[in-house]
């Protein structure tokens, strides 16, 4: 008879009704309602789901929806920041992958070349239990990322430096400039000061909301990077995490082989064979 298959929702009915037993179960009585994460990520390496997708679901369920227009704090008029925080110890083997996952972005070596070696390349601080990856981009850009072990998790922090002053400031100093030289140009080339002061009328006024305009949608994609770079490293500092629990929940599952001693018997030779021999397999 073939094995039934379940449905998405009585999966879901089932696994609810699971967990409900085995709180209930003696070995929990005493535990507070609930399952942690590492016991989640167990349950999950059993059903066949990689618990690197459980912590990410974890941390969307904790991380409650927002942009860039109602989450002032995640903004400044000059930064962007991103949060993450992450169960575990940050090993030296997970801090190397996510240094190289770092240099692989976002290192080049144009700075040096044109005697700027301040700028392109990533540098690397630590200060008491805080690691910092700190980095410069040609363009002025300026990402950090700063991890600190708090407890039994990890803080992840990441900031992006965008400008030297708000999107509006920016676009009154950038238009008024661009509006001033296109109005001297004008006014130099027609010899008319009515001219001139037309041409910076009609300038001043499309050029500060279209610089405006181009600097949000700049500023918003440099922080949807920065979401997304903030997910990566948070995965990259569980990876040793789940990779342990991923090999303990498959120990466990594995059914051992019982040794040739431990049998009850001895399977009895053919006819004309010779009785074969006990030996304990190594």
């Amino acid at each position: 008879m073939p094995e039934r298959t379940y449905s998405e929702e009585e999966v879901a009915a089932l696994l609810e009704r699971a967990a409900e037993l085995h709180l209930k179960s003696a070995d929990h009585a005493d535990h507070k309602a609930g399952l942690t994460l590492r016991e989640l990520e167990a349950i999950a390496s059993e059903a066949g789901i990689d618990p690197a997708l459980l912590r990410q679901a974890a941390q969307e369920l904790e991380k409650p929806s927002r942009t860039l227009l109602d989450a002032p704090a995640n903004t400044s008029a000059t930064h962007l920041y991103e949060e993450r925080w992450v169960p575990g110890t940050l090993t030296t083997d997970e801090w190397e992958d996510i240094v190289a996952e770092l240099r692989h972005r976002y290192d080049t070596d144009m700075g040096t070349a044109m005697g700027m070696p301040g700028y392109g390349v990533g540098k690397i601080e630590q200060i008491g239990r805080t690691l910092e990856w700190r980095h410069t981009s040609m363009s002025g850009v300026e990402t950090r990322v700063m991890i600190r072990q708090r407890g039994e998790g990890m803080r992840i922090r990441l900031s992006r430096r965008v400008g030297w002053a708000s999107s509006m400031t920016e676009s009154i100093t950038l238009g008024t400039i661009a509006a001033g030289l296109a109005a001297l140009i004008a006014g130099a080339v027609s010899k008319s000061l009515g001219l001139g002061l037309g041409v910076l009328f009609v300038v001043l006024i499309s050029c500060i909301p279209l610089i405006y305009l181009l600097d949000q949608k700049w500023r918003a994609k440099k922080h949807r990077d920065l979401a997304e770079l903030a997910d990566r490293i948070a995965h990259l500092a569980t990876a040793d995490d789940a990779t342990s629990s991923s090999e303990q929940s498959l120990a466990a599952s594995t059914p051992h082989p019982p040794l040739l001693d431990d049998s009850p018997e001895i399977q009895e030779a053919l006819p004309g064979e010779p009785t074969p021999s006990r030996r304990r397999v190594r």
